[in-house]
């Protein structure tokens, strides 16, 4: 929402009424200070539908904005009681838990699957646990930490995403996979390293790239199914090797300057099991790229040209 705050200036009378416990809503502006505040409380105002929005985006629902306004004022009024601070404090970091993170890592290690969620309860005993430093996780023969516990959670994030991936995109691995071992047998097709295969539309006759360049190219990547998920549009990119997937750096590094190919980079040398934005997991890679220069000095702090290769 565009707004830094959220006041009360939806559904006016009954609203209003509701978070004032019956008083008459008629602002009695005498001082500056009342016409300061009711001034920002304007300026703050969201509309009806902003508010259903704002709701419904959070995962509430439109139909509950009296409570929302409520809120507003218990947390408004409650401000100065420090015990009171604290809870709302837990409240609004549990609920950003809630809403915020756990969707987010529930959507990485069950994939699809959203009859799955993390635990509440073991959440919570983990931080309490954590916190007394007496975590039920060990590395070796020592309770985790929360200095410690990092290297286990990404491992077993990373094992789970696998394990659910390849249960909901197992058959798109498999058409994927076909379709590496069809274009293989294709007239003009050649292999490279690692199951990378390319097919030569012009000759190049310039310097080959090394892997620590930074490479000028042109270039259309796509999928199996014809989906353009990134281009230069005619336009040159400069993108430092070592910053992009392993496939990317084994034909680039194959290449000459001046040539043009097309590239099929099969999923283990792309983005893998895990996928990246429209790229879904298991996915092979197929880019027309014509190699500018093989070599161009990056300027002091400059980003990487291409936003959608860069290593995984």
């Amino acid at each position: 929402m565009k707004h830094t705050l959220l006041a009360a200036a939806v559904g006016a009378t009954a609203l209003l009424s509701a978070c004032d416990g019956g008083v008459n809503p008629k602002p009695s502006l005498k001082t500056d200070a009342d016409t300061l505040s009711y001034a920002l409380g304007v300026a703050q105002s969201p509309s009806d539908e902003e508010l259903k929005a704002y709701l419904m985006q959070a995962g509430s629902d439109s139909a509950y904005i009296d409570a929302f306004l409520k809120g507003i004022k218990d947390g408004l009024n409650t401000s100065d009681d420090k015990k009171e601070l604290a809870y709302q404090m837990g409240m609004q970091t549990g609920m950003q838990m809630k809403t915020r993170m756990f969707p987010s890592i529930e959507q990485q290690v069950f994939a699809s699957d959203s009859t799955r969620h993390l635990s509440v309860k073991h959440f919570l005993h983990g931080m309490l646990d954590g916190g007394n430093g007496q975590s039920a996780l060990k590395v070796g023969n020592e309770p985790c930490t929360r200095e410690t516990v990092q290297p286990l959670l990404n491992d077993l994030m990373s094992r789970m995403q696998a394990t659910a991936n390849e249960k909901v995109f197992g058959e798109s691995r498999k058409k994927n996979e076909a379709f590496m071992e069809k274009t293989a047998k294709e007239a003009g097709v050649k292999a490279l390293a690692g199951g990378v295969l390319y097919k030569e539309t012009k000759a190049g006759t310039g310097a080959t790239p090394k892997v620590t360049n930074v490479v000028e190219v042109e270039y259309e990547g796509s999928l199996i199914d014809g989906t353009v998920f990134d281009a230069t549009k005619g336009q040159a990119a400069q993108i430092p090797l070592g910053q992009v997937v392993p496939g990317w750096q084994t034909a680039l590094t194959n290449m000459k300057e001046g040539a043009e190919w097309t590239i099929y980079i099969p999923w283990k040398l792309g983005y893998g099991e895990r996928g990246q934005g429209p790229i879904k997991p298991f996915s092979t890679l197929i880019f027309k790229v014509k190699l500018v220069k093989a070599s161009v000095p990056q300027p002091e702090g400059a980003q990487p040209g291409v936003q959608m290769m860069p290593a995984r």
